[in-house]
Protein backbone atom coordinates (compact mmCIF):
# COMPACT_ATOMS: atom_id res chain seq x y z
CA UNK A 1 0.00 0.00 0.00
CA UNK A 2 1.37 3.27 -1.37
CA UNK A 3 1.03 6.60 1.17
CA UNK A 4 1.56 7.73 4.63
CA UNK A 5 1.37 5.34 7.04
CA UNK A 6 0.87 6.87 10.45
CA UNK A 7 0.50 6.03 14.58
CA UNK A 8 -0.68 9.38 16.48
CA UNK A 9 -0.08 9.13 19.49
CA UNK A 10 1.10 12.89 20.65
CA UNK A 11 -1.46 15.64 21.33
CA UNK A 12 0.63 18.07 19.39
CA UNK A 13 1.36 15.85 16.28
CA UNK A 14 -2.39 15.16 16.40
CA UNK A 15 -2.57 19.29 15.95
CA UNK A 16 -0.97 19.19 13.06
CA UNK A 17 -1.87 16.18 11.55
CA UNK A 18 -5.69 17.53 12.66
CA UNK A 19 -5.00 20.87 10.58
CA UNK A 20 -3.49 19.04 7.47
CA UNK A 21 -6.88 16.61 6.69
CA UNK A 22 -9.24 19.87 7.56
CA UNK A 23 -7.89 21.03 4.20
CA UNK A 24 -9.29 17.45 2.82
CA UNK A 25 -12.87 17.57 1.22
CA UNK A 26 -13.41 13.75 1.45
CA UNK A 27 -12.27 11.42 4.36
CA UNK A 28 -12.58 7.95 5.04
CA UNK A 29 -13.51 7.11 8.70
CA UNK A 30 -13.56 3.45 10.71
CA UNK A 31 -13.01 2.78 14.16
CA UNK A 32 -12.02 0.12 16.32
CA UNK A 33 -13.96 -0.68 19.73
CA UNK A 34 -12.50 -2.55 22.37
CA UNK A 35 -14.88 -5.38 23.82
CA UNK A 36 -11.90 -5.48 26.90
CA UNK A 37 -12.93 -5.42 30.87
CA UNK A 38 -15.96 -4.45 31.89
CA UNK A 39 -17.01 -1.57 29.70
CA UNK A 40 -16.59 -1.15 25.90
CA UNK A 41 -14.04 1.55 24.79
CA UNK A 42 -12.74 3.32 22.04
CA UNK A 43 -8.95 1.94 20.82
CA UNK A 44 -8.15 3.13 17.53
CA UNK A 45 -9.61 6.39 15.18
CA UNK A 46 -8.51 5.62 11.29
CA UNK A 47 -8.67 8.76 9.02
CA UNK A 48 -7.86 8.07 5.46
CA UNK A 49 -7.24 10.52 2.32
CA UNK A 50 -7.85 10.27 -1.56
CA UNK A 51 -4.67 10.87 -2.05
CA UNK A 52 -3.89 6.99 0.00
CA UNK A 53 -2.31 8.59 3.17
CA UNK A 54 -3.47 7.39 6.49
CA UNK A 55 -3.52 8.11 10.05
CA UNK A 56 -4.01 5.83 13.01
CA UNK A 57 -4.92 7.80 16.54
CA UNK A 58 -4.22 6.04 19.19
CA UNK A 59 -7.27 6.74 21.61
CA UNK A 60 -6.23 3.73 24.04
CA UNK A 61 -2.67 5.69 25.14
CA UNK A 62 -4.07 9.00 24.87
CA UNK A 63 -7.74 9.94 25.31
CA UNK A 64 -6.48 13.76 25.24
CA UNK A 65 -6.58 13.38 21.32
CA UNK A 66 -9.99 13.31 21.38
CA UNK A 67 -10.54 17.38 23.01
CA UNK A 68 -7.05 18.56 23.08
CA UNK A 69 -5.93 17.25 19.69
CA UNK A 70 -8.69 18.76 17.95
CA UNK A 71 -10.33 15.38 16.52
CA UNK A 72 -13.74 16.38 17.59
CA UNK A 73 -14.17 19.62 16.18
CA UNK A 74 -12.62 17.53 12.79
CA UNK A 75 -15.07 14.75 13.18
CA UNK A 76 -18.05 17.51 14.05
CA UNK A 77 -16.97 19.53 10.72
CA UNK A 78 -19.60 19.71 7.35
CA UNK A 79 -17.10 21.04 5.84
CA UNK A 80 -15.29 17.64 5.24
CA UNK A 81 -17.62 14.63 3.57
CA UNK A 82 -17.21 11.27 5.77
CA UNK A 83 -17.10 8.09 4.18
CA UNK A 84 -17.55 5.47 7.55
CA UNK A 85 -17.12 1.66 7.35
CA UNK A 86 -20.81 0.82 8.79
CA UNK A 87 -22.98 1.50 5.50
CA UNK A 88 -26.19 0.87 5.18
CA UNK A 89 -27.81 -1.46 2.33
CA UNK A 90 -29.89 0.43 0.86
CA UNK A 91 -33.30 -0.92 -1.56
CA UNK A 92 -36.07 0.08 -2.57
CA UNK A 93 -39.20 -0.95 -1.57
CA UNK A 94 -37.65 -2.27 1.75
CA UNK A 95 -38.72 -2.37 5.50
CA UNK A 96 -35.42 -3.81 6.36
CA UNK A 97 -32.01 -3.48 5.37
CA UNK A 98 -28.59 -5.55 5.94
CA UNK A 99 -25.48 -3.95 7.14
CA UNK A 100 -23.05 -4.96 4.83
CA UNK A 101 -19.32 -5.37 5.55
CA UNK A 102 -16.86 -3.57 3.84
CA UNK A 103 -15.67 -6.91 1.88
CA UNK A 104 -19.62 -7.23 1.05
CA UNK A 105 -19.54 -3.39 -0.53
CA UNK A 106 -16.10 -4.24 -2.62
CA UNK A 107 -17.87 -7.01 -3.93
CA UNK A 108 -21.23 -5.85 -5.14
CA UNK A 109 -19.41 -2.44 -6.35
CA UNK A 110 -16.43 -3.92 -7.95
CA UNK A 111 -16.72 -4.01 -11.73
CA UNK A 112 -13.11 -5.20 -12.62
CA UNK A 113 -12.37 -7.45 -9.66
CA UNK A 114 -9.50 -5.47 -8.69
CA UNK A 115 -11.44 -4.84 -5.35
CA UNK A 116 -12.68 -8.26 -4.92
CA UNK A 117 -8.59 -9.04 -5.16
CA UNK A 118 -7.96 -6.52 -2.43
CA UNK A 119 -10.62 -7.67 -0.48
CA UNK A 120 -9.58 -11.23 -0.05
CA UNK A 121 -6.48 -9.95 1.32
CA UNK A 122 -8.14 -7.63 3.68
CA UNK A 123 -9.78 -11.18 5.07
CA UNK A 124 -6.21 -12.25 5.35
CA UNK A 125 -4.87 -9.47 7.38
CA UNK A 126 -8.14 -10.15 9.46
CA UNK A 127 -7.67 -13.37 10.24
CA UNK A 128 -4.11 -12.33 11.30
CA UNK A 129 -5.72 -9.45 13.38
CA UNK A 130 -8.04 -12.12 14.89
CA UNK A 131 -5.31 -13.75 16.45
CA UNK A 132 -4.06 -10.46 18.25
CA UNK A 133 -5.67 -8.79 20.76
CA UNK A 134 -6.61 -5.11 19.62
CA UNK A 135 -5.38 -3.72 23.14
CA UNK A 136 -1.84 -4.99 22.75
CA UNK A 137 0.45 -1.95 22.30
CA UNK A 138 2.78 -1.07 20.74
CA UNK A 139 0.71 -1.73 17.13
CA UNK A 140 2.72 -4.05 15.19
CA UNK A 141 3.31 -3.24 11.24
CA UNK A 142 1.22 -5.57 10.17
CA UNK A 143 -1.63 -3.94 11.99
CA UNK A 144 -0.67 -1.02 11.07
CA UNK A 145 -1.57 -2.39 7.56
CA UNK A 146 -4.65 -3.97 8.38
CA UNK A 147 -6.34 -0.86 10.10
CA UNK A 148 -4.93 0.89 7.20
CA UNK A 149 -6.86 -1.19 4.76
CA UNK A 150 -9.95 -0.43 6.64
CA UNK A 151 -10.33 2.99 4.98
CA UNK A 152 -8.03 2.42 1.92
CA UNK A 153 -10.81 0.35 0.92
CA UNK A 154 -13.30 3.01 1.34
CA UNK A 155 -11.83 5.74 -1.11
CA UNK A 156 -11.27 6.57 -3.83
CA UNK A 157 -13.27 3.73 -5.98
CA UNK A 158 -15.66 2.69 -3.46
CA UNK A 159 -16.69 6.06 -2.55
CA UNK A 160 -17.41 7.29 -5.95
CA UNK A 161 -19.37 4.15 -6.87
CA UNK A 162 -21.41 4.32 -3.95
CA UNK A 163 -21.72 8.43 -4.20
CA UNK A 164 -23.04 7.84 -7.88
CA UNK A 165 -25.63 5.49 -6.85
CA UNK A 166 -26.52 7.63 -4.04
CA UNK A 167 -27.26 10.75 -6.44
CA UNK A 168 -28.99 8.29 -9.54
CA UNK A 169 -31.81 7.05 -6.69
CA UNK A 170 -31.91 10.17 -4.96
CA UNK A 171 -31.05 8.97 -1.35
CA UNK A 172 -28.56 12.05 -0.07
CA UNK A 173 -31.68 12.98 1.75
CA UNK A 174 -32.66 10.11 3.28
CA UNK A 175 -28.79 9.32 3.86
CA UNK A 176 -28.23 12.43 5.64
CA UNK A 177 -31.27 11.75 7.99
CA UNK A 178 -30.35 8.48 9.06
CA UNK A 179 -26.77 9.43 9.77
CA UNK A 180 -28.18 12.45 11.81
CA UNK A 181 -30.68 9.75 13.57
CA UNK A 182 -27.88 7.81 14.72
CA UNK A 183 -25.87 10.33 15.90
CA UNK A 184 -28.32 11.65 18.01
CA UNK A 185 -29.29 8.76 19.21
CA UNK A 186 -26.03 8.34 21.02
CA UNK A 187 -26.84 11.31 23.07
CA UNK A 188 -30.86 10.59 23.25
CA UNK A 189 -32.09 7.62 25.12
CA UNK A 190 -35.59 8.18 24.57
CA UNK A 191 -34.83 8.91 20.58
CA UNK A 192 -32.72 5.04 20.29
CA UNK A 193 -35.36 3.54 22.02
CA UNK A 194 -37.88 4.99 19.06
CA UNK A 195 -35.70 3.63 16.24
CA UNK A 196 -35.57 0.34 18.12
CA UNK A 197 -39.70 0.10 18.22
CA UNK A 198 -39.88 1.47 14.72
CA UNK A 199 -37.25 -1.40 13.44
CA UNK A 200 -39.67 -3.79 15.17
CA UNK A 201 -42.55 -2.47 13.67
CA UNK A 202 -40.46 -2.84 10.57
CA UNK A 203 -39.96 -6.85 10.98
CA UNK A 204 -43.35 -7.29 12.86
CA UNK A 205 -44.51 -5.93 8.97
CA UNK A 206 -42.34 -8.47 7.04
CA UNK A 207 -43.62 -11.31 9.61
CA UNK A 208 -46.96 -10.50 8.92
CA UNK A 209 -46.56 -10.31 5.40
CA UNK A 210 -45.27 -13.76 5.30
CA UNK A 211 -48.06 -15.15 7.33
CA UNK A 212 -50.72 -14.02 5.20
CA UNK A 213 -49.30 -13.99 1.11
CA UNK A 214 -46.59 -16.95 1.63
CA UNK A 215 -48.19 -20.63 0.81
CA UNK A 216 -48.37 -22.60 4.11
CA UNK A 217 -45.95 -25.33 2.86
CA UNK A 218 -43.26 -22.89 2.26
CA UNK A 219 -40.08 -23.21 3.81
CA UNK A 220 -36.97 -21.12 5.44
CA UNK A 221 -34.85 -22.31 2.34
CA UNK A 222 -37.37 -20.62 -0.32
CA UNK A 223 -36.40 -17.62 0.63
CA UNK A 224 -33.39 -15.61 -1.50
CA UNK A 225 -30.17 -15.65 1.27
CA UNK A 226 -30.24 -11.92 2.08
CA UNK A 227 -33.83 -11.04 1.75
CA UNK A 228 -35.52 -9.02 4.08
CA UNK A 229 -37.74 -12.23 5.13
CA UNK A 230 -35.01 -14.34 5.82
CA UNK A 231 -33.91 -10.76 8.07
CA UNK A 232 -36.86 -10.91 9.39
CA UNK A 233 -37.28 -14.21 10.32
CA UNK A 234 -33.57 -14.43 11.95
CA UNK A 235 -34.42 -11.19 14.03
CA UNK A 236 -37.49 -12.20 15.62
CA UNK A 237 -37.35 -14.12 18.92
CA UNK A 238 -38.98 -17.29 18.56
CA UNK A 239 -41.99 -17.24 20.93
CA UNK A 240 -43.01 -14.27 19.48
CA UNK A 241 -43.41 -16.28 16.18
CA UNK A 242 -44.79 -18.52 17.69
CA UNK A 243 -47.54 -16.24 18.61
CA UNK A 244 -47.68 -15.53 15.86
CA UNK A 245 -48.51 -18.43 13.96
CA UNK A 246 -47.06 -22.36 13.72
CA UNK A 247 -46.43 -21.66 10.57
CA UNK A 248 -44.34 -18.69 11.53
CA UNK A 249 -42.65 -20.50 14.03
CA UNK A 250 -41.60 -23.91 11.66
CA UNK A 251 -40.01 -21.13 9.58
CA UNK A 252 -38.39 -19.76 13.07
CA UNK A 253 -37.02 -23.18 13.90
CA UNK A 254 -35.49 -23.81 10.67
CA UNK A 255 -33.76 -20.53 10.51
CA UNK A 256 -32.00 -20.97 13.60
CA UNK A 257 -31.38 -24.50 12.39
CA UNK A 258 -29.66 -22.79 9.75
CA UNK A 259 -28.24 -20.20 11.84
CA UNK A 260 -26.86 -23.49 14.10
CA UNK A 261 -25.30 -25.33 11.23
CA UNK A 262 -23.67 -22.58 9.71
CA UNK A 263 -22.09 -21.56 13.39
CA UNK A 264 -20.90 -25.34 13.56
CA UNK A 265 -19.29 -25.38 10.39
CA UNK A 266 -17.23 -21.76 11.26
CA UNK A 267 -16.22 -23.83 14.64
CA UNK A 268 -15.48 -26.56 12.54
CA UNK A 269 -13.27 -25.08 10.21
CA UNK A 270 -11.38 -22.89 12.02
CA UNK A 271 -11.14 -24.99 15.49
CA UNK A 272 -8.91 -23.49 18.28
CA UNK A 273 -8.40 -19.92 16.04
CA UNK A 274 -12.24 -19.68 16.32
CA UNK A 275 -12.94 -16.28 18.28
CA UNK A 276 -16.06 -16.30 20.44
CA UNK A 277 -17.93 -13.25 19.65
CA UNK A 278 -20.60 -11.84 22.54
CA UNK A 279 -22.87 -11.82 19.65
CA UNK A 280 -23.05 -15.33 18.94
CA UNK A 281 -22.73 -16.51 22.21
CA UNK A 282 -26.11 -14.46 23.75
CA UNK A 283 -27.69 -15.86 20.57
CA UNK A 284 -27.06 -19.38 21.96
CA UNK A 285 -28.29 -18.51 25.71
CA UNK A 286 -31.36 -17.21 23.96
CA UNK A 287 -31.61 -20.37 21.73
CA UNK A 288 -31.47 -22.67 24.87
CA UNK A 289 -34.85 -21.72 25.30
CA UNK A 290 -36.40 -24.05 22.83
CA UNK A 291 -38.87 -26.46 23.40
CA UNK A 292 -37.26 -28.79 20.62
CA UNK A 293 -34.80 -30.62 21.98
CA UNK A 294 -32.74 -31.19 18.74
CA UNK A 295 -32.39 -27.62 18.78
CA UNK A 296 -31.75 -26.70 22.08
CA UNK A 297 -28.77 -29.54 22.40
CA UNK A 298 -27.54 -28.21 19.33
CA UNK A 299 -26.67 -24.44 21.34
CA UNK A 300 -25.77 -26.22 23.97
CA UNK A 301 -22.94 -28.45 21.96
CA UNK A 302 -22.11 -25.69 20.69
CA UNK A 303 -21.81 -23.21 23.57
CA UNK A 304 -19.76 -26.08 25.38
CA UNK A 305 -16.90 -26.27 22.63
CA UNK A 306 -16.89 -22.35 22.45
CA UNK A 307 -16.30 -22.15 26.39
CA UNK A 308 -13.44 -24.96 25.82
CA UNK A 309 -12.16 -22.87 22.52
CA UNK A 310 -12.54 -19.85 24.72
CA UNK A 311 -10.78 -21.16 27.81
CA UNK A 312 -7.62 -22.57 26.08
CA UNK A 313 -7.28 -19.56 24.40
CA UNK A 314 -7.09 -17.63 27.96
CA UNK A 315 -4.71 -20.38 29.26
CA UNK A 316 -2.13 -19.85 26.52
CA UNK A 317 -2.13 -15.71 26.18
CA UNK A 318 -2.91 -14.56 29.70
CA UNK A 319 -0.18 -15.46 32.76
CA UNK A 320 -0.70 -15.70 36.37
CA UNK A 321 -0.28 -11.68 36.95
CA UNK A 322 -2.93 -10.85 34.28
CA UNK A 323 -5.78 -8.59 35.44
CA UNK A 324 -9.47 -8.90 34.82
CA UNK A 325 -9.02 -5.37 32.72
CA UNK A 326 -7.34 -7.42 30.55
CA UNK A 327 -9.97 -9.97 29.30
CA UNK A 328 -12.22 -9.67 27.13
CA UNK A 329 -16.09 -9.26 27.68
CA UNK A 330 -16.93 -12.11 26.69
CA UNK A 331 -14.24 -14.13 28.89
CA UNK A 332 -15.72 -12.29 32.11
CA UNK A 333 -19.22 -13.80 30.78
CA UNK A 334 -17.37 -16.95 29.94
CA UNK A 335 -15.68 -16.77 33.69
CA UNK A 336 -19.22 -16.25 35.19
CA UNK A 337 -20.49 -19.70 34.00
CA UNK A 338 -17.83 -21.49 35.63
CA UNK A 339 -17.96 -23.02 39.18
CA UNK A 340 -14.97 -24.21 40.85
CA UNK A 341 -15.09 -26.55 43.41
CA UNK A 342 -12.05 -25.47 44.93
CA UNK A 343 -8.28 -23.71 44.74
CA UNK A 344 -7.47 -26.70 43.80
CA UNK A 345 -9.81 -27.69 41.06
CA UNK A 346 -8.21 -29.72 38.53
CA UNK A 347 -10.64 -29.16 35.76
CA UNK A 348 -8.95 -26.07 35.28
CA UNK A 349 -5.14 -24.54 34.60
CA UNK A 350 -3.33 -22.21 37.71
CA UNK A 351 -4.16 -19.12 35.04
CA UNK A 352 -8.01 -19.65 34.57
CA UNK A 353 -8.61 -20.60 38.11
CA UNK A 354 -7.04 -17.27 39.40
CA UNK A 355 -9.14 -15.29 36.95
CA UNK A 356 -12.41 -17.39 38.51
CA UNK A 357 -11.79 -16.13 41.72
CA UNK A 358 -10.36 -13.07 40.83
CA UNK A 359 -13.87 -12.26 38.87
CA UNK A 360 -15.99 -14.09 41.77
CA UNK A 361 -14.84 -11.46 44.30
CA UNK A 362 -15.33 -8.71 41.70
CA UNK A 363 -18.74 -9.82 41.04
CA UNK A 364 -19.63 -10.26 45.10
CA UNK A 365 -18.78 -6.71 45.37
CA UNK A 366 -20.92 -5.59 42.88
CA UNK A 367 -24.28 -7.47 43.73
CA UNK A 368 -23.03 -6.27 47.59
CA UNK A 369 -23.44 -2.38 45.94
CA UNK A 370 -26.62 -3.58 44.31
CA UNK A 371 -28.20 -5.29 47.40
CA UNK A 372 -27.38 -2.45 49.28
CA UNK A 373 -28.15 0.75 46.77
CA UNK A 374 -31.65 -1.20 45.17
CA UNK A 375 -32.27 -4.37 47.77
CA UNK A 376 -32.20 -6.52 45.02
CA UNK A 377 -31.97 -10.09 46.06
CA UNK A 378 -31.49 -13.54 44.34
CA UNK A 379 -33.50 -16.31 44.42
CA UNK A 380 -32.92 -19.31 45.73
CA UNK A 381 -32.72 -21.00 42.61
CA UNK A 382 -30.80 -18.82 40.93
CA UNK A 383 -27.19 -20.05 39.87
CA UNK A 384 -25.58 -16.96 41.56
CA UNK A 385 -27.35 -18.10 45.07
CA UNK A 386 -26.96 -21.62 44.67
CA UNK A 387 -23.10 -19.83 44.14
CA UNK A 388 -22.26 -18.55 46.66
CA UNK A 389 -24.35 -20.78 49.02
CA UNK A 390 -21.94 -23.74 48.23
CA UNK A 391 -18.53 -21.22 49.00
CA UNK A 392 -20.66 -19.76 52.29
CA UNK A 393 -20.93 -23.40 53.80
CA UNK A 394 -17.57 -24.60 53.23
CA UNK A 395 -15.98 -25.38 56.04
CA UNK A 396 -12.19 -26.28 54.93
CA UNK A 397 -11.08 -22.30 54.84
CA UNK A 398 -7.86 -23.44 52.92
CA UNK A 399 -10.07 -24.67 50.04
CA UNK A 400 -12.03 -21.33 48.70
CA UNK A 401 -10.13 -17.81 49.14
CA UNK A 402 -11.13 -16.36 52.55
CA UNK A 403 -12.18 -13.08 51.04
CA UNK A 404 -14.18 -14.92 48.76
CA UNK A 405 -15.76 -17.59 51.45
CA UNK A 406 -16.46 -14.15 53.61
CA UNK A 407 -18.20 -12.07 51.51
CA UNK A 408 -20.04 -14.86 50.23
CA UNK A 409 -21.16 -15.80 53.60
CA UNK A 410 -22.13 -12.27 54.66
CA UNK A 411 -23.95 -11.80 50.76
CA UNK A 412 -25.98 -15.05 51.35
CA UNK A 413 -26.81 -14.38 55.12
CA UNK A 414 -28.44 -10.57 54.23
CA UNK A 415 -30.30 -11.89 51.26
CA UNK A 416 -32.18 -14.79 53.61
CA UNK A 417 -32.86 -12.30 55.83
CA UNK A 418 -34.36 -10.06 53.56
CA UNK A 419 -37.05 -12.43 52.27
CA UNK A 420 -37.88 -14.05 55.60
Amino acid sequence: MSGIREVITETERCREVVSILSRENVLALACQIIEQGFHDRLSLLQLGTLGGDVYLFDIQENMDLIAKGGLCSLLDSCEIEKVADDILEEQKGRLIFQNLTLQDLCKKHSTDGSLTAESVDEYKMQKYASKVHLGERPLSEEMVDYYARDVIDLIPVLYRKLKDYIGQNNLKKRLLEETTDRLNECKDRKLKEKRGKNRQDCIWQVITSIDEKWDKSTKCSDFATNSEEILALRLIPYWKALQKSPFIGRLKTESILCYLDQLDNYVKTEKEEYQVTKYHWDSLSMILKHPDKKVSNQAKDLKKRMKAIALKRMENIYSIHTNLENLKTIELRILRTLRLRSTNDCQFSPVVARLFWLFMENNLDYKREEFEKWGKVFKRSDPFYRKISFYAERTDESQIPKSVRQKSKSLKRDYDLSVE
